[in-house]
Protein backbone atom coordinates (compact mmCIF):
# COMPACT_ATOMS: atom_id res chain seq x y z
CA UNK A 1 0.00 0.00 0.00
CA UNK A 2 2.58 2.29 0.44
CA UNK A 3 3.91 1.80 -3.33
CA UNK A 4 2.42 3.02 -6.68
CA UNK A 5 0.96 0.79 -9.14
CA UNK A 6 2.97 0.52 -12.05
CA UNK A 7 1.42 -0.18 -15.10
CA UNK A 8 4.11 -1.12 -17.94
CA UNK A 9 2.87 -0.89 -21.96
CA UNK A 10 4.82 -3.04 -24.35
CA UNK A 11 5.58 -2.86 -27.85
CA UNK A 12 7.32 -5.92 -29.22
CA UNK A 13 8.43 -7.39 -32.39
CA UNK A 14 9.24 -10.88 -30.89
CA UNK A 15 11.02 -13.73 -33.26
CA UNK A 16 8.65 -16.15 -34.10
CA UNK A 17 9.79 -19.92 -33.38
CA UNK A 18 8.42 -23.23 -33.86
CA UNK A 19 7.56 -23.49 -30.29
CA UNK A 20 5.39 -20.47 -30.77
CA UNK A 21 3.75 -21.87 -34.25
CA UNK A 22 3.91 -25.29 -32.68
CA UNK A 23 2.14 -24.78 -29.69
CA UNK A 24 0.71 -21.30 -29.21
CA UNK A 25 -0.44 -20.34 -32.35
CA UNK A 26 -0.12 -23.47 -34.57
CA UNK A 27 -2.26 -23.53 -37.80
CA UNK A 28 -4.20 -26.43 -36.29
CA UNK A 29 -6.55 -25.43 -34.61
CA UNK A 30 -6.30 -21.67 -33.88
CA UNK A 31 -4.88 -20.53 -37.34
CA UNK A 32 -7.84 -22.78 -39.28
CA UNK A 33 -10.27 -21.02 -36.67
CA UNK A 34 -9.35 -17.47 -36.75
CA UNK A 35 -9.09 -17.48 -40.44
CA UNK A 36 -12.96 -18.99 -40.30
CA UNK A 37 -15.63 -16.97 -43.21
CA UNK A 38 -17.76 -16.36 -40.04
CA UNK A 39 -14.88 -14.57 -38.42
CA UNK A 40 -13.97 -12.06 -40.81
CA UNK A 41 -16.21 -9.69 -39.29
CA UNK A 42 -14.05 -9.77 -36.25
CA UNK A 43 -10.53 -9.85 -37.29
CA UNK A 44 -8.46 -7.15 -38.69
CA UNK A 45 -5.39 -9.14 -39.57
CA UNK A 46 -5.78 -8.58 -43.46
CA UNK A 47 -6.43 -5.18 -43.61
CA UNK A 48 -3.34 -4.74 -40.76
CA UNK A 49 -0.96 -7.22 -41.81
CA UNK A 50 -1.92 -8.82 -44.70
CA UNK A 51 -3.96 -11.64 -45.88
CA UNK A 52 -1.98 -14.41 -45.42
CA UNK A 53 -1.78 -15.16 -41.24
CA UNK A 54 0.81 -17.95 -41.64
CA UNK A 55 3.27 -15.87 -43.63
CA UNK A 56 2.79 -12.67 -40.83
CA UNK A 57 3.84 -14.57 -37.82
CA UNK A 58 6.04 -16.78 -40.03
CA UNK A 59 9.64 -14.92 -38.87
CA UNK A 60 8.15 -12.41 -36.26
CA UNK A 61 4.94 -11.59 -34.33
CA UNK A 62 3.95 -8.27 -33.15
CA UNK A 63 3.10 -8.24 -29.34
CA UNK A 64 1.46 -5.66 -27.00
CA UNK A 65 2.38 -6.63 -23.67
CA UNK A 66 0.51 -4.54 -20.76
CA UNK A 67 2.06 -5.60 -17.39
CA UNK A 68 1.13 -4.19 -13.79
CA UNK A 69 3.56 -4.16 -10.78
CA UNK A 70 3.17 -4.19 -6.63
CA UNK A 71 -0.52 -5.78 -7.74
CA UNK A 72 -1.91 -8.82 -6.46
CA UNK A 73 -2.51 -10.62 -9.17
CA UNK A 74 -5.76 -12.67 -10.55
CA UNK A 75 -6.50 -14.08 -7.35
CA UNK A 76 -9.38 -16.84 -6.25
CA UNK A 77 -10.01 -20.49 -7.34
CA UNK A 78 -8.68 -21.08 -10.71
CA UNK A 79 -10.83 -24.07 -11.41
CA UNK A 80 -14.77 -22.35 -10.03
CA UNK A 81 -16.60 -22.75 -13.05
CA UNK A 82 -19.81 -21.01 -12.14
CA UNK A 83 -20.01 -18.43 -9.01
CA UNK A 84 -22.13 -19.91 -6.29
CA UNK A 85 -25.23 -18.14 -5.68
CA UNK A 86 -28.43 -18.47 -2.98
CA UNK A 87 -32.00 -18.87 -3.84
CA UNK A 88 -32.16 -15.19 -4.26
CA UNK A 89 -29.45 -14.77 -6.86
CA UNK A 90 -26.82 -13.31 -4.50
CA UNK A 91 -23.03 -14.31 -4.84
CA UNK A 92 -20.73 -15.60 -1.57
CA UNK A 93 -17.79 -13.22 -1.12
CA UNK A 94 -15.79 -16.36 -2.48
CA UNK A 95 -17.02 -15.76 -5.92
CA UNK A 96 -17.87 -11.54 -5.43
CA UNK A 97 -13.73 -11.97 -4.72
CA UNK A 98 -12.47 -14.41 -7.49
CA UNK A 99 -11.23 -12.05 -9.71
CA UNK A 100 -9.71 -15.01 -11.95
CA UNK A 101 -13.14 -15.78 -13.01
CA UNK A 102 -14.81 -12.69 -13.47
CA UNK A 103 -11.73 -11.79 -15.83
CA UNK A 104 -11.20 -15.70 -17.74
CA UNK A 105 -14.23 -17.67 -16.97
CA UNK A 106 -17.64 -15.47 -16.30
CA UNK A 107 -19.46 -14.83 -19.95
CA UNK A 108 -23.18 -14.69 -18.51
CA UNK A 109 -22.83 -13.66 -14.81
CA UNK A 110 -22.19 -9.65 -14.01
CA UNK A 111 -19.84 -9.01 -11.15
CA UNK A 112 -21.34 -7.52 -8.24
CA UNK A 113 -19.30 -4.32 -7.86
CA UNK A 114 -19.79 -0.78 -8.47
CA UNK A 115 -18.09 1.00 -11.74
CA UNK A 116 -17.73 -3.22 -12.70
CA UNK A 117 -20.45 -3.72 -14.61
CA UNK A 118 -21.21 -5.77 -17.86
CA UNK A 119 -21.41 -9.25 -18.27
CA UNK A 120 -17.51 -9.81 -19.17
CA UNK A 121 -16.99 -7.57 -16.27
CA UNK A 122 -13.52 -5.88 -15.26
CA UNK A 123 -12.95 -5.03 -18.53
CA UNK A 124 -12.29 -7.89 -20.50
CA UNK A 125 -13.68 -7.58 -23.88
CA UNK A 126 -11.14 -4.90 -23.97
CA UNK A 127 -7.95 -7.25 -24.55
CA UNK A 128 -9.67 -9.01 -27.61
CA UNK A 129 -10.65 -6.06 -29.41
CA UNK A 130 -7.08 -5.10 -29.03
CA UNK A 131 -5.87 -7.49 -31.08
CA UNK A 132 -6.36 -7.85 -34.87
CA UNK A 133 -6.73 -11.86 -34.08
CA UNK A 134 -8.84 -11.34 -31.31
CA UNK A 135 -6.57 -13.24 -29.05
CA UNK A 136 -4.39 -13.01 -25.67
CA UNK A 137 -2.56 -14.63 -22.85
CA UNK A 138 -2.09 -14.22 -19.38
CA UNK A 139 0.22 -14.82 -16.97
CA UNK A 140 -0.32 -13.87 -13.53
CA UNK A 141 1.59 -14.08 -10.20
CA UNK A 142 0.35 -14.16 -6.18
CA UNK A 143 1.59 -13.22 -3.68
CA UNK A 144 1.76 -17.27 -2.09
CA UNK A 145 4.63 -17.36 -5.42
CA UNK A 146 1.69 -19.16 -7.53
CA UNK A 147 1.53 -18.89 -11.11
CA UNK A 148 -0.95 -19.68 -13.69
CA UNK A 149 -1.39 -19.02 -17.51
CA UNK A 150 -4.25 -19.42 -19.75
CA UNK A 151 -5.03 -17.91 -23.55
CA UNK A 152 -8.31 -16.94 -25.12
CA UNK A 153 -9.35 -16.11 -28.97
CA UNK A 154 -12.82 -14.28 -28.96
CA UNK A 155 -14.36 -15.25 -31.80
CA UNK A 156 -17.65 -16.04 -33.73
CA UNK A 157 -19.51 -19.13 -33.47
CA UNK A 158 -18.28 -20.49 -36.65
CA UNK A 159 -18.16 -24.00 -39.10
CA UNK A 160 -14.79 -25.64 -39.76
CA UNK A 161 -14.94 -28.81 -42.02
CA UNK A 162 -18.59 -29.48 -41.30
CA UNK A 163 -18.43 -28.86 -38.07
CA UNK A 164 -20.22 -26.08 -35.98
CA UNK A 165 -17.93 -24.75 -33.02
CA UNK A 166 -18.69 -22.36 -30.18
CA UNK A 167 -17.65 -18.42 -30.27
CA UNK A 168 -14.55 -19.38 -27.51
CA UNK A 169 -10.92 -20.60 -28.32
CA UNK A 170 -8.74 -21.42 -25.01
CA UNK A 171 -5.36 -21.89 -24.17
CA UNK A 172 -4.99 -24.13 -21.42
CA UNK A 173 -3.56 -27.42 -19.61
CA UNK A 174 -1.30 -29.51 -21.53
CA UNK A 175 -1.17 -26.97 -23.76
CA UNK A 176 -3.58 -27.27 -25.55
CA UNK A 177 -5.80 -25.36 -27.64
CA UNK A 178 -9.52 -26.07 -27.26
CA UNK A 179 -12.42 -24.97 -29.21
CA UNK A 180 -15.87 -25.49 -28.12
CA UNK A 181 -18.40 -27.17 -29.62
CA UNK A 182 -21.16 -24.94 -30.18
CA UNK A 183 -23.19 -26.00 -26.94
CA UNK A 184 -20.75 -28.19 -25.23
CA UNK A 185 -18.22 -27.87 -22.57
CA UNK A 186 -18.59 -24.63 -22.27
CA UNK A 187 -15.48 -23.88 -20.44
CA UNK A 188 -14.15 -26.62 -18.98
CA UNK A 189 -10.72 -25.87 -19.13
CA UNK A 190 -7.99 -25.66 -16.42
CA UNK A 191 -5.28 -23.47 -15.99
CA UNK A 192 -1.60 -24.12 -16.18
CA UNK A 193 -0.06 -23.85 -13.30
CA UNK A 194 3.52 -25.74 -14.13
CA UNK A 195 6.16 -23.35 -13.13
CA UNK A 196 8.52 -24.99 -16.65
CA UNK A 197 5.63 -24.26 -18.91
CA UNK A 198 4.97 -20.99 -17.91
CA UNK A 199 8.73 -20.17 -17.48
CA UNK A 200 8.53 -21.34 -21.57
CA UNK A 201 6.06 -19.30 -22.46
CA UNK A 202 7.22 -15.74 -20.59
CA UNK A 203 10.31 -16.72 -22.08
CA UNK A 204 9.22 -17.27 -25.78
CA UNK A 205 6.96 -13.87 -25.89
CA UNK A 206 9.54 -11.70 -24.06
CA UNK A 207 7.13 -11.56 -20.69
CA UNK A 208 8.63 -10.66 -17.78
CA UNK A 209 6.78 -12.31 -14.78
CA UNK A 210 8.50 -14.22 -11.93
CA UNK A 211 6.69 -16.35 -9.10
CA UNK A 212 7.98 -13.43 -6.87
CA UNK A 213 6.51 -10.40 -9.04
CA UNK A 214 2.63 -10.52 -7.64
CA UNK A 215 0.74 -9.06 -10.83
CA UNK A 216 -0.90 -10.25 -14.03
CA UNK A 217 0.76 -9.78 -17.71
CA UNK A 218 -1.29 -9.78 -20.52
CA UNK A 219 0.10 -10.95 -23.99
CA UNK A 220 -1.98 -9.37 -26.82
CA UNK A 221 -1.20 -11.00 -30.17
CA UNK A 222 -0.59 -8.48 -33.64
CA UNK A 223 -2.13 -5.89 -31.47
CA UNK A 224 -4.29 -3.60 -33.47
CA UNK A 225 -2.31 -0.60 -35.56
CA UNK A 226 -3.64 2.29 -34.22
CA UNK A 227 -2.20 1.30 -31.21
CA UNK A 228 1.16 2.80 -31.10
CA UNK A 229 3.33 4.64 -28.25
CA UNK A 230 1.89 7.92 -29.65
CA UNK A 231 -2.17 6.91 -28.71
CA UNK A 232 -1.48 4.75 -26.35
CA UNK A 233 -0.38 7.91 -24.16
CA UNK A 234 -3.13 9.63 -24.87
CA UNK A 235 -5.47 7.17 -24.10
CA UNK A 236 -3.53 6.22 -20.79
CA UNK A 237 -3.95 9.99 -19.87
CA UNK A 238 -7.95 10.27 -20.60
CA UNK A 239 -8.10 7.36 -18.60
CA UNK A 240 -5.84 7.28 -15.58
CA UNK A 241 -5.17 11.04 -15.57
CA UNK A 242 -6.31 11.10 -11.60
CA UNK A 243 -4.42 8.30 -10.51
CA UNK A 244 -1.55 9.00 -12.09
CA UNK A 245 -1.32 12.59 -10.57
CA UNK A 246 -2.52 11.68 -6.77
CA UNK A 247 0.85 9.34 -7.37
CA UNK A 248 -1.23 5.96 -6.86
CA UNK A 249 -0.27 4.92 -10.68
CA UNK A 250 2.99 5.14 -12.33
CA UNK A 251 3.17 4.40 -16.70
CA UNK A 252 5.45 2.89 -18.54
CA UNK A 253 5.22 2.52 -22.16
CA UNK A 254 8.08 0.98 -24.24
CA UNK A 255 8.12 1.15 -27.71
CA UNK A 256 9.66 -1.81 -30.02
CA UNK A 257 13.19 0.43 -30.13
CA UNK A 258 13.12 -0.35 -26.16
CA UNK A 259 13.12 3.30 -25.63
CA UNK A 260 10.52 3.73 -22.06
CA UNK A 261 8.54 6.80 -21.67
CA UNK A 262 7.69 7.07 -17.87
CA UNK A 263 4.63 9.13 -16.64
CA UNK A 264 4.20 9.59 -12.92
CA UNK A 265 2.93 12.46 -10.46
CA UNK A 266 6.25 14.94 -11.66
CA UNK A 267 5.54 14.45 -15.29
CA UNK A 268 2.19 13.91 -16.05
CA UNK A 269 1.29 17.81 -16.46
CA UNK A 270 3.43 18.61 -18.72
CA UNK A 271 3.12 15.51 -20.56
CA UNK A 272 -0.70 16.33 -20.97
CA UNK A 273 0.83 19.76 -22.29
CA UNK A 274 2.96 18.62 -25.10
CA UNK A 275 1.24 15.69 -26.37
CA UNK A 276 -0.98 15.72 -29.49
CA UNK A 277 -4.43 15.85 -28.50
CA UNK A 278 -5.55 15.99 -32.31
CA UNK A 279 -4.81 12.67 -33.23
CA UNK A 280 -7.59 11.43 -30.71
CA UNK A 281 -10.49 12.83 -33.34
CA UNK A 282 -8.90 10.50 -36.09
CA UNK A 283 -9.32 7.31 -34.06
CA UNK A 284 -11.88 5.41 -32.24
CA UNK A 285 -9.75 4.92 -28.43
CA UNK A 286 -12.00 7.42 -27.03
CA UNK A 287 -15.69 7.53 -26.84
CA UNK A 288 -15.57 11.31 -26.14
CA UNK A 289 -13.89 14.18 -27.45
CA UNK A 290 -10.35 15.34 -25.38
CA UNK A 291 -8.49 18.33 -25.39
CA UNK A 292 -5.58 19.52 -23.31
CA UNK A 293 -7.71 22.42 -22.09
CA UNK A 294 -9.87 19.96 -20.37
CA UNK A 295 -7.56 17.80 -19.46
CA UNK A 296 -6.48 20.49 -17.27
CA UNK A 297 -9.79 21.45 -15.88
CA UNK A 298 -9.74 17.93 -14.66
CA UNK A 299 -6.79 18.09 -13.06
CA UNK A 300 -7.49 21.81 -11.94
CA UNK A 301 -10.82 20.51 -10.18
CA UNK A 302 -9.09 17.64 -8.31
CA UNK A 303 -6.16 19.85 -7.16
CA UNK A 304 -9.31 22.19 -5.92
CA UNK A 305 -11.02 19.53 -4.46
CA UNK A 306 -8.19 18.18 -2.33
CA UNK A 307 -6.50 21.23 -1.29
CA UNK A 308 -6.63 21.93 2.01
CA UNK A 309 -7.34 25.75 1.82
CA UNK A 310 -10.15 25.69 -0.53
CA UNK A 311 -14.13 25.64 0.79
CA UNK A 312 -15.62 22.35 1.60
CA UNK A 313 -17.50 20.86 -1.20
CA UNK A 314 -20.42 18.66 -0.41
CA UNK A 315 -21.04 17.28 -3.63
CA UNK A 316 -20.85 17.67 -7.60
CA UNK A 317 -23.79 17.29 -9.41
CA UNK A 318 -23.35 16.24 -13.00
Amino acid sequence: KTKPVILRYSLRDIQSTPEIRNRYLPQNPWVDHVTAPQNSTLTTYREEYGDALLDTIGDSIKVLLVEDYNATGLVGDTDMLFPNADHDGNYDEESRANTWFWFMRSKGAQRPVAGRGGSWGLGKLAFPLASAVRTFFVVTSRKDGSRFLAGQAVLKPHQRHGKWFGDMMYFADNDLIVSDTQGEGDHFWASISDSNSIDQFCESFNVERRDNQPGTSMAIVLPRKQLDAEKLTLAILSNYFIPILNGTLEIEISSEDGAIKRITAENVREIVDKSNWGLISKTALLPAWTSVGRMNELANLYETIISADSPEITKIVI
